[in-house]
């Protein structure tokens, strides 16, 4: 990633060993480092010059500090890199003389972690220079530098102010400008990431010792000392799916007590709790909310863009009114689900333990913050079109936002502060509860999956000890118990299965619609392209993940298909038969499977639906007065 920003011009990274690295002057790697050097010397010249005729203060400085910064860094990565094949090989040496990996988890451990922590920083800066990047935009747009009305000229002037305040502006110096400034933006954030990374590398080579004294002294003395990693996770879904509901009842959703109770049998649902009275206040603001877009729309022309607010917010309340039923129910399915868990075989190791729960973190982290991002975006959009679209009963910007935002409500109501920030905060429940369907059903089907892969793998290391009748009968029988699991959860949560394929069938198709139309500005955007691919990568993620229930309810059927003429028996042939007649899937409301084939039948119809809606297609430029200020 670094030599993409022209760092670390090293030759052979992606090799196996150390020993194909090497460095040369004469590398096309290595100009490119040094030509980078050379160019942040002559932007830093052309700042020096700007502040030199200008006013010294805090804020002109900040531009050359950073400069010099980058350039010392950049130097020192190539300094670095001349010493890396060697550090490289000698690092090598130190893990060949280290005691071997226990497990293969172990060995992909440290790799994994670096990876996150690249992804996770890499992205937070992008999504920072994606902020600042859009703030000039609107800044340069609002507050133009030229008399000039294009918008990109006028974004690229004040983006490069220090290099046009000596040279004419033209549009390849600034995207050249442009170009530079990304680098150095990198530059500036990867300092900190390839610091994390090493140290990574070398608390990682400690841990390995330490974990292999700790197993010599437990086979000198018959049992070793228990670590906090072998008694943090259990291994259950009440455990794994513990902060996804917290997150939820934060939204009002949800309101099941005792989430945070280590077993199933703490779980209780009351209708005199504090957490349902606020659930139920929510529903019915979402309900009066409703009728005020109904009222709304009936004022208005009705088409399929016009209607999309209604189907919005009759979504959210079907979904609230699940989720609330869900609620009633929720206490006695993970007990069920706990007895399930109980009678599978164990955990080979804690790995396989805490396996579960880390996945469902991940996935809730990366969607709840896509979601976070999506509606930040939303907001900027809808300011900047506040303040270039301002109402003539409205000068306050902000108040021309939340009447832009809330206009269902404001064309009942007088304008009022109050009504204004509770509108927004119910509008914040909305976009959450439209988000956290695809997220629950997500984590159920992983929480399900996770079941006939425990069961799976015990199967598997079993089938090498040639086992047994009773052995086959047992297995079948667990077997069925996740079976009789998968279609209790199904009559609970079908509901919102079918609500979240419905809801994002129909936006998906209206997302398509849209993006044939002109967008008004940069800031409308970039938000509407963040908003589908988001909403395109969270409508697969739900097919796929669904459908991983039916694909791992079939996986033992290979297994048995692999046994030998001899071991075979009627208990094997039970379960054959079973495992080949039986359709084990998530629904939607008993109306349809979820397999790997309905994503191909999703995508039909929503190529079908497109072409209808094509035909009934009018290009919206957008509004007017933005392209006109």
């Amino acid at each position: 990633m670094s030599q993409f920003f022209a760092l670390m011009p090293i030759k052979g990274v992606t090799a196996a060993s150390p020993k194909q690295l090497s460095y040369s002057w004469k590398n096309y790697r290595n100009w490119y480092s040094l030509a980078y050097v050379l160019l942040t010397f002559i932007d830093l010249g052309f700042v020096l010059y700007k502040v030199l005729h200008g006013s010294i203060t805090f804020n002109t400085i900040e531009p050359i500090i950073f400069h010099i910064s980058i350039i010392i860094v950049t130097i020192n990565t190539i300094s670095l890199a001349k010493k890396w094949p060697k550090l490289m090989c000698y690092w090598s040496i130190v893990e060949n003389n280290l005691p071997e990996y226990n497990s293969q988890y172990e060995k992909r451990r440290m790799a994994q972690k670096i990876k996150m922590v690249t992804f996770v920083g890499m992205t937070l800066s992008l999504g920072e220079h994606l902020l600042s990047t859009i703030s000039v935009i609107h800044y340069s747009n609002f507050c133009p530098i030229t008399t000039d009305k294009d918008p990109i000229k006028n974004f690229f002037l004040y983006f490069n102010d220090h290099i046009f305040f000596i040279f004419s502006y033209s549009h390849w110096l600034a995207f050249f400008g442009k170009f530079i400034n990304v680098l150095l933006t990198f530059s500036w954030n990867y300092m900190d990431v390839f610091v994390m990374v090493i140290s990574i590398g070398l608390a990682s080579k400690f841990k390995q010792i330490n974990d292999n004294l700790l197993n010599f002294k437990g086979m000198a003395s018959g049992f070793r000392r228990g670590t906090r990693s072998d008694f943090i996770h259990n291994g259950s879904f009440h455990e794994a799916v513990t902060p996804a509901l917290i997150i939820a009842q934060c939204f009002c959703l949800m309101p099941v007590r005792g989430i945070n109770h280590k077993t199933a049998k703490g779980l209780s649902f009351s209708w005199k709790s504090f957490r349902t009275w606020m659930c139920l206040i929510y529903i019915l603001t979402t309900l009066v909310d409703t009728c005020f877009t109904i009222n709304m729309i009936v004022k208005s022309n009705v088409d399929a863009r016009n209607i999309e607010p209604l189907i919005f917010h009759i979504t959210i309340l079907c979904a609230s009114v699940e989720f609330m039923r869900l609620a009633v129910k929720w206490p006695g399915l993970m007990r069920k689900w706990e007895r399930v868990e109980g009678g599978l075989p164990k955990f080979a190791n804690w790995q396989e333990r805490e396996e579960l729960a880390s996945t469902v973190k991940i996935l809730l982290f990366v969607l709840v913050v896509l979601s976070l991002t999506e509606h930040l975006l939303s907001t900027i959009s809808a300011i900047h079109y506040a303040n270039y679209c301002p109402d003539p009963k409205h000068k306050d910007p902000v108040e021309a936002y939340f009447v832009g935002v809330s206009s269902q409500i404001f064309i009942v109501f007088d304008y009022s502060t109050w009504l204004a920030w509770l509108a927004k905060a119910e509008i914040v429940l909305m976009t959450f509860g439209w988000s956290y369907m695809d997220i629950f059903v997500i984590i159920v089907a992983i929480g399900l999956s996770s079941l006939f892969k425990q069961l799976q793998r015990h199967m598997v290391r079993s089938q090498k000890q040639y086992p047994s009748e009773s052995f086959w009968t047992t297995s079948r029988e667990q077997y069925r118990s996740i079976c009789d699991l998968v279609e209790d959860v199904d009559d609970a949560i079908s509901g919102i299965t079918m609500i979240s394929f419905a809801n994002n069938l129909y936006s998906v198709c209206l997302q398509l619609l849209k993006s044939m139309n002109t967008m008004p500005s940069v800031a409308h955007a970039v938000y509407f392209y963040f908003s589908l691919s988001f909403l395109l990568a969270r409508t697969l993620a739900v097919s796929l993940y669904l459908a991983e229930v039916n694909d791992r309810s079939l996986e033992p059927l290979k297994l048995i298909k692999c046994l030998s003429m001899k071991e075979y028996n009627t208990e094997v042939k039970r379960f054959y038969r079973e495992l080949s007649t039986d359709l084990i899937s998530l629904t939607g409301l008993k109306f349809f499977n979820i397999t790997r084939k309905l994503l191909l039948t999703v995508a039909g119809t929503i190529v079908t639906y497109e072409l209808v809606l094509l035909q009934f297609h009018e290009d919206r430029k957008g509004p007017t007065c933005v392209l006109a200020s």
